[in-house]
């Protein structure tokens, strides 16, 4: 049994709660894409076939360097690295490993908004069978909806320690400012932060979105996405495409976008809430922000966060950055 804690933003009334407000909104929140272990599984093969650092031996490289120089950086006896949004759990899972041998003391709390993503990121830390290794109950809440990330986290400090966060694969999902706010708004003196970002290769920002746009347009991501229709009865209802948009960022991002467009009414029965829409109502399935190096780099020092370092595939699709709170 895999011990886990549930918290209020994940409760079923909350759920449910979500769940009606994402169609009325016309917005499907991300975290429905990954509310059911058929999901689960299909996420995690277009992961293995479509992610950088499941694809590209040097991206895998980028990866493992960030882990080393964030190790180098514990020097403390004690370490609790929390996974936010840990997914399958296997990059927090070689942290793990490349950190053992030289911290007497280890913890680990996996998180997630789902459940089944917790529970395999647990099992891949277990899989370890590291003897200095403590294994914390995995903590299944909405980074989205929770203001204070530290309340479900428990945020005490640690003696003679420090806590390690990995936000990998979570900022495209995001609005920038909204995930950069809590994250600083979460770390302590002396804790870092390993996270990643989704990047536009090359010089020119919207050319390099459109030459990545083919991981998302591809048949895995399709099924992933219409899922939920599925599930809702109304994946026949309507077509699925993509577009590249520019939300109004202060730091002039753009975002790829899966659009639903329906074809025909619909009226869904949500625990006896109806929710209707008309025909060429556009539903916002799942977007995910790109970034440049430079931007991280610009959104980093206005929320306070000092840039250690920062690793990147040569085709510079995906950036691995190791940072920490500046002192105040």
């Amino acid at each position: 049994m895999i011990p886990l804690l549930i918290h209020p933003s994940q409760s079923p009334f909350q759920i449910q709660r979500d769940l009606i407000a994402s169609f009325d909104a016309r917005q499907v929140k991300h975290k429905f894409h990954y509310d059911s272990p058929r999901q689960t599984r299909r996420w995690l093969h277009l992961h293995e076939a479509f992610s950088p650092a499941r694809t590209d031996t040097d991206c895998q490289a980028a990866y493992q360097k960030a882990y080393e120089a964030g190790v180098k950086q514990l020097t403390k006896p004690h370490l609790h690295l929390v996974g936010l949004g840990c997914g399958g759990g296997k990059k927090e899972a070689e942290l793990l490993r490349l950190a053992a041998p030289s911290i007497p003391s280890l913890k680990y709390t996996p998180t997630d908004v789902s459940t089944a993503m917790c529970t395999v990121a647990y099992e891949e830390a277990q899989k370890l069978r590291l003897p200095n290794l403590q294994l914390e109950p995995g903590v299944v809440w909405d980074m989205e909806t929770t203001s204070d990330w530290g309340k479900p986290l428990s945020n005490e400090a640690i003696d003679e320690g420090t806590r390690c966060y990995t936000f990998f694969g979570m900022l495209p999902n995001f609005e920038p400012d909204l995930a950069f706010d809590r994250l600083s708004a979460l770390l302590r003196p002396g804790d870092f932060l390993l996270a990643s970002a989704n990047l536009a290769p090359g010089a020119n920002y919207l050319e390099g979105i459109h030459s990545v746009i083919g991981g998302y347009d591809n048949p895995l991501c399709h099924e992933w996405l219409r899922q939920i229709l599925i599930d809702h009865e109304i994946d026949d209802a309507g077509t699925l495409r993509f577009q590249i948009s520019s939300p109004r960022t202060l730091h002039k991002l753009r975002r790829i976008e899966a659009i639903f467009e329906l074809q025909r009414d619909i009226r869904l029965d949500l625990e006896g809430q109806r929710v209707t829409a008309k025909a060429k109502t556009e539903i916002l399935l799942f977007y995910s922000y790109r970034y440049q190096l430079k931007q991280i780099q610009t959104i980093c020092r206005s929320k306070g966060l000092e840039l250690l370092s920062t690793q990147s595939n040569p085709g510079q699709t995906e950036a691995v950055f190791l940072c920490r709170k500046e002192s105040s």
